[in-house]
């Protein structure tokens, strides 16, 4: 190797995450009565979601405390998805209200952002359910990274140093309400927000575990999910961009020995953490920080997911067994990089090294022959 391809090898770490949000774990959905915050990771991360175009109760303002406290009082850092409305996660090509949208979210923006300064775009437009008022209700990657690069310049305008990031895609291959795979979705999204000049500053996903498996398989497909996600991301050049996961799960039946259920997703909320924290030591794409789906049992139908609906049911709360307290074990794992962790060399091995290729290089050649 020449030593110009070796200098090539020899890259600096991304820089370390903001000072919230200084470990790996976190929720989706904090705990919130409207005024006051309840429990949650402290000094993690939380996913928020902002309605623009929903009731009150899903807008900005009112979500206005619960930032304030968390950020304040619990040293999180707070990742906000903003949606249209729920059912149409990005406003139509054909919706009135497309013309406007961008500013509705620099509004957004704005009353939240001494609290936060990552914002996502949507979710997982590429399930069906999401579509609303799109033709075939299938948000198309070209149609969506209009609307993303529109939606990030305009909040480049106002708030330059804030991260606006790409809506997490439905992850699996098609299947039910997902009409294209996340994967592919990923990839030509990502394609079609280049092909319009635009840029992208990060990257929310979604991975889950099956809740057919046992928790070391779970970790296991968990892992292999947002590994295959990182690819697609890394194909296209983007190495260096923070992602996040910010919704990630396993089912856990409501029904039957509550105990027995909840024990197997707590092993596998042990084991993922672990199994992802040395993904983030390795020389890997890393992960920021992790949101789990969720917390707030009062958001309507999740308990099959919520910590705070299995915080009082199956494995008491501080014994083996109990979800809260496998997510609460987890606090040791710090947030992962911003970027990529790559091989670094020290300069005084960099320095040894080329001299020594170049002393190579002066040596007298043994000649053929006798």
């Amino acid at each position: 190797m020449s030593g110009l391809g070796l200098i090539g090898l020899v890259t600096l770490c991304s820089v370390s995450a903001f000072a919230n949000g200084e470990k790996l774990f976190g929720v989706h959905w904090w705990d919130y009565d409207g005024n006051n915050a309840g429990q949650g990771p402290i000094g993690g991360w939380t996913t928020e979601t902002i309605v623009t175009h929903s009731a009150p109760w899903w807008q900005a303002p009112y979500f206005a405390p619960l930032f304030q406290q968390v950020h304040d009082q619990d040293g999180a850092g707070i990742i906000t998805r903003i949606d249209y409305n729920w059912g149409e996660t990005v406003p139509s090509p054909t919706n009135p209200d497309a013309a406007n949208w961008s500013q509705s979210v620099v509004q957004t923006a704005q009353t939240l952002g001494a609290y936060s300064n990552t914002w996502i775009i949507g979710n997982e437009p590429n399930v069906t359910s999401e579509g609303n008022g799109w033709a075939n209700n299938r948000v198309t990657p070209d149609g969506y990274a209009a609307v993303y690069k529109e939606v990030r310049d305009a909040i480049k305008a106002v708030r330059p140093n804030d991260d606006v990031l790409l809506a997490a895609p439905s992850p699996g291959g098609v299947a039910g309400p997902r009409w294209m795979s996340g994967n592919q979705w990923l990839g030509q999204t990502i394609d079609a927000v280049h092909n319009l000049g635009g840029d992208i500053d990060g990257f929310a996903i979604h991975a889950y575990g099956n809740p057919f498996a046992g928790a070391d398989v779970a970790a296991a497909q968990f892992q292999a999910s947002y590994a295959s996600q990182l690819a697609v991301i890394d194909g296209r050049g983007h190495q260096d961009a923070p992602v996040y996961i910010t919704e990630w799960a396993r089912t856990t039946s409501t029904t039957g020995d509550l105990a027995a259920n909840e024990a197997v997703t707590a092993a596998f909320i042990t084991q993922a953490l672990a199994d992802l924290h040395e993904w983030n030591q390795g020389y890997h794409h890393n992960i920021v920080g992790t949101s789990w789906f969720v917390y707030n049992q009062d958001y309507g139908g999740w308990q099959d997911f919520s910590l705070e609906w299995w915080r009082s049911q199956g494995v008491p709360e501080g014994q083996l067994g109990d979800m809260w307290t496998a997510l609460m074990n987890a606090s040791q794992y710090p947030a992962g990089i911003r970027g990529s962790r790559q091989l670094i060399i020290p300069e005084p091995a960099v320095s040894a090294l080329l001299l020594s290729v170049a002393a190579a290089s002066l040596r007298p050649q043994r000649k053929a022959g006798p």
